[in-house]
């Protein structure tokens, strides 16, 4: 057996070997067996069972695996290059947020990174120490509210390495991602959990517009949180030839600038 993709179905099963804590204190023979079939998998799913049921994804669901578990998966996944990490309702604290990241750091071919993660006590302010990991990949969805985001990052680090990200979702307009994003070819902006927008002040609003204007490859934004009360529109995509002309595809022939979409626009 050897497998390419472990989802989350395959967690919910209680005959499903990796659950179990013996699996890498096994005798020597198995675990040799399993880190070979662990070095194939190139997509790997771990969403925990308070986030299985919040999504209504299984009805039930049994004891899952412990975090410590997980990490001693990702040492051997050395092939990875697809990872979805959520969790709902128990946080998370910050040793282990910063553990789970070295370990994805050392992940030569992760591309693809899904993380969304509650937080028991601070927030983590240090968001510089995993630029390494964010600038690797080419697609990224990053939710919850684990991070720090717009006072933290400004003014960007002048060290950062510059990220090939093509793919963001995020779900708060304070995470000023895109100065670092040059390539960025799709952006989608979901509400928030919780709705807050208590951040989402001109001030901010004005500098992410000013971001968003500088990627010359940006070429399609889904909003999927109106900020704006003239424009709903829900996807828009540059008007080829345009520096700033966006349309909102077989709705209807209107114009519009990055700033209307925002509210940015005087009346």
């Amino acid at each position: 057996m050897i497998w390419g993709t472990i989802g989350k179905k395959d967690w919910i099963h209680c005959a499903f070997f990796l659950k179990s804590k013996n699996t890498f204190s096994d005798p020597a023979e198995n675990r040799t067996r399993v880190y070979r079939y662990l070095q194939h998998v190139r997509s790997l799913t771990w969403h925990n069972n308070h986030a299985l049921l919040r999504d209504l994804v299984f009805s039930h669901v049994p004891r899952q695996m412990h975090l410590v578990q997980l990490r001693n998966v990702l040492r051997r996944t050395v092939n990875l290059s697809h990872f979805s990490l959520v969790m709902d309702t128990h946080g998370i604290e910050e040793p282990a947020i910063r553990s789970i990241f070295r370990l994805l750091h050392k992940l030569p071919y992760l591309s693809n990174l899904e993380i969304d993660l509650p937080l028991q006590g601070s927030k983590v302010t240090c968001n510089e120490q995993y630029f390494p990991v964010f600038a690797k990949l080419k697609e990224l969805r990053i939710a919850g509210h684990w991070y720090e985001g717009f006072e933290t990052l400004r003014p960007a680090p002048t060290t950062v390495i510059p990220w090939v990200l093509k793919y963001l979702t995020i779900y708060r307009l304070d995470m000023s991602f895109f100065r670092f994003c040059p390539d960025l070819e799709h952006l989608t902006i979901n509400p928030s959990v919780n709705n807050n927008r208590d951040s989402e002040t001109l001030e901010v609003k004005e500098v992410i517009v000013e971001q968003l204007q500088g990627l010359s490859k940006l070429s399609t934004v889904v909003l999927n949180v109106r900020y704006s009360l003239d424009v709903d529109v829900g996807k828009i995509v540059k008007v080829k030839g345009s520096e700033d002309q966006w349309t909102c595809p077989g709705v209807s022939k209107r114009f519009y600038t990055l700033r209307d979409v925002f509210g940015l626009t005087q009346s």
